[in-house]
């Protein structure tokens, strides 16, 4: 069973001080996990963050987290994700670019390999219970809340949005936002030709 972190475990801080920054020494990691474990208290109101996700990430050039992408291909005409195209590439697929290129998902081709299916699945494809999964499991590491859409299809109705808030305050998270797809006259276009194709 993995071990589950706490806050107030000082193990728990420590283990950011071989990461290399700027801003944190390992000594003021060290201080701040005997500070914790020895008062209980934290001093600001948390101690670890998750940077930009979703649409926000690519403007600092930072990953875009937990959140998947809408679409495989690149928002730019023409342009393709060079982590897709290594992962084809290495799956011996790259037959499927030009579907990726125009469609933005892989093909509904059973001869895929389900892991290669899994880990190119697009926010639109993930089932509501898989983006809590993978909310709730980086919560339990963070203090702040973690932002995350959980994207439920047009044929959602009223009572699957409330199970999926009623979900994510059972398992913990703090920053859920559902999006029913069409719920709008005007939506991310990706989303929107992610969906439709």
């Amino acid at each position: 069973m993995p071990r589950t972190w706490s806050r107030t475990d000082p193990a728990f801080l420590r283990r950011f001080a071989d990461l290399e920054v700027d801003s944190v020494t390992r000594g003021d990691w060290a201080a701040l996990a005997d500070e914790i474990a020895t008062t209980g208290l934290l001093r600001n109101s948390s101690t670890i963050a998750v940077p930009p996700t979703g649409r926000s990430a690519p403007v600092v050039h930072a990953s875009t987290g937990i959140e998947p992408l809408f679409r495989l291909s690149d928002d730019l005409p023409g342009q393709q994700r060079g982590g897709v195209v290594a992962a084809l590439t290495r799956a011996g697929r790259t037959d499927v670019l030009g579907f990726v290129s125009v469609h933005g998902r892989l093909p509904a081709d059973p001869a895929l390999p389900a892991r290669l299916r899994a880990v190119l699945a697009t926010a639109t494809q993930i089932s509501p219970a898989g983006h809590l999964a993978m909310a709730a499991a980086v919560q339990a590491c963070v203090d702040e809340a973690v932002s995350k859409t959980v994207n439920l299809p047009a044929s959602a109705r009223s009572i699957d949005v409330y199970d999926t808030y009623t979900t994510a305050f059972e398992l913990g998270c703090k920053g859920i936002t559902v999006y029913v797809d069409g719920s709008r006259d005007i939506q991310p276009q990706a989303l929107a030709t992610a969906s439709a194709s």
